[in-house]
Order: C-alpha cells, then sequence, then structure tokens
C-alpha cells in the first residue's frame, strides 16, 4: 500500500513537467514541508548535471544532446518510488538532525550513515566535514548496535574504522553523459563485525 506522504509526491512528480526556469526556482527555494523536500531532492537530482545540482542537465541554452527533463521518466520514476514506499515505508526514518547529535544514544533499528566523501567530498557537497568529525562519527557509530555507513575508499577512512568490518565494492558513475565518460571508483562499506 502507498502511503500518503508518497501519493502525494507522486502527484505531484506526475504533475510536472521540468523546464530550466523551473529548474532554478526548485533549485534555489528552501523548503520545510516533507513533501517539497522530497520533491525538491527528486527534481534536482534528475534534472541537474550531475545530479548534485550543480547545473541544469542540458546547459541553460538546452543546445545540447541533453535535456533538462531527459531523466524525467514517469514510467520509470513512479514505479521506483512505489516500489520504494512499499520497502521502506513506515520502517525508515529522515532526520535532518546532524549525525553527532542523532546518534547520541543507541538506536533499535539499523542506522545507515552516509557521511560527505572523504577525499573529494569538499568538492562535491556543501555540507562538510572536518577530520575530527570522521573521528566523531565513528566512535558515535561504534556505540549503536546495528548500523551500516559508505565512504569513498581511503587509507585513511580504513584507519578510522580499523575496528569495524570494511568491506571495499566498486561502483560506476555516470557524471558527465554529455561527454560520455564514466568514473569507475571504489566505496567502502562499513559496519559492525557482529551485529546485535
Amino acid at each position: 500500500m502507498v502511503s500518503p506522504n508518497c501519493t502525494a509526491l507522486i502527484e505531484r512528480v506526475r504533475g510536472t513537467t521540468p523546464t530550466v526556469p523551473q529548474y532554478y526556482e526548485i533549485r534555489d527555494q528552501r523548503f520545510e514541508d516533507p513533501i517539497d523536500i522530497a520533491f525538491k531532492v527528486l527534481f534536482v537530482n534528475r534534472c541537474s548535471f550531475s545530479g548534485l545540482g550543480k547545473g541544469v542537465r542540458g546547459g541553460v541554452k538546452q543546445d545540447g544532446e541533453y535535456k533538462v527533463n531527459d531523466k524525467w521518466k514517469l514510467d520509470r520514476l513512479v514505479p521506483k518510488l512505489e516500489r520504494t514506499n512499499e520497502l521502506l515505508g513506515g520502517r525508515t526514518t529522515v532526520t535532518k538532525l546532524n549525525a553527532m547529535d542523532y546518534l547520541i544514544e543507541p538506536k533499535e533499528g539499523v542506522v545507515f550513515a552516509d557521511p560527505p566523501y572523504f577525499v573529494a567530498g569538499d568538492a562535491l557537497y556543501p555540507c562538510r566535514m572536518s577530520m575530527a568529525e570522521h573521528f566523531q562519527l565513528a566512535d558515535r557509530l561504534r556505540n549503536q548496535r546495528r548500523w551500516l555507513a559508505t565512504y569513498d575508499d581511503s587509507c585513511v577512512v580504513r584507519g578510522i574504522y580499523s575496528w569495524a568490518s570494511v568491506t571495499p565494492f566498486d561502483v560506476q558513475y555516470v557524471m558527465r553523459q554529455d561527454l560520455g565518460s564514466r568514473r569507475h571508483c571504489r566505496e567502502l562499506l562499513i559496519g559492525p563485525h557482529v551485529w546485535n
């Protein structure tokens, strides 16, 4: 069953045909309503050059091969939203809290932490973490019963989490489709050795 929030999000997605002015308007707006926030994240991800909101897909003039709405495919987006809701609805809490504040006390469920990349994070994300904050996050995760974290592969990250299970895996990013380049990277899936 699709939750009311998911239904509202899907209705908004179905009623939207992305344009360049709309991209900048939505990207630059600050929202408080959870549906608006979810829509903004999805819209910017699907309609930006890199998925991170650094520029509109296809450029301002839309004179290239790719266009702002190339990834706004309702026949794909809507079923993905419905399936995600089916899998995670009612069992997932998303918060805007700082991880250090959120993880003060152990949590009942599984905690998933996806901090900014260690090596390239400053160039990719508006939210950055200092070296001390990376160590503090590791300490907070150590006190959780069941948790997972993902990071870019780095010997420093491996050192910070030397007490945990660290499993490398390969990923492929398509950040510059207009240039036909694909970036192959190695990331780390980190978690406790034993789940309590």
